[in-house]
């Protein structure tokens, strides 16, 4: 699996981010990168990018064009988690378990649930609202003990 930094010069943002992707300016170079990795792995080699930078220099509005961008092609499942800064303890996998949330609450969720309880069954007694309340203390019963470096 290559995973890879795509390192981010600061550069001022004129216009603030809204939920419509406004055109993006001076990341030509970015997006191609982006486009490059989704085409490896579409060919059955896994990627990871990681976008990092300084807050306010475009990192989200880089990847929500590349969505933009992504969405009509091929058969590509579309999931997020976002990385927040927290004050005190918190909690390691929240952009996985927040992605995976996502995915479950989608079209197919109740076969990915079903995925969850079979495969990962730790995973899934981090997302309660997923279950049926029986149906999680039945889960937190078969995975307790689990820590979360078995995780």
């Amino acid at each position: 699996m290559n995973g890879r930094i795509l390192p981010f010069p600061q550069r001022e943002i004129s216009s603030p981010v809204t939920a419509v992707v406004a055109p993006l300016v001076g990341r030509a170079t970015e997006l191609a990168f982006l486009h490059e990795r989704l085409k490896t792995a579409l060919q059955g080699q896994r990627q990871i990018v990681f976008i990092a930078g300084e807050p306010g220099i475009g990192k989200t509005s880089l990847v929500d064009t590349f969505l933009v961008q992504v969405r009509t092609s091929a058969d590509i499942l579309i999931t997020r988690g976002q990385c927040v800064e927290q004050y005190g303890p918190g909690e390691a996998y929240m952009p996985l378990l927040e992605a995976t949330s996502r995915l479950c609450r989608g079209s197919s969720g109740k076969q990915r649930v079903a995925a969850l309880q079979r495969y990962a069954p730790s995973w899934l007694a981090q997302l309660p609202g997923l279950l049926e309340p029986q149906e999680y203390q039945r889960l937190q019963q078969q995975v307790q003990g689990t820590s979360r470096e078995r995780m």
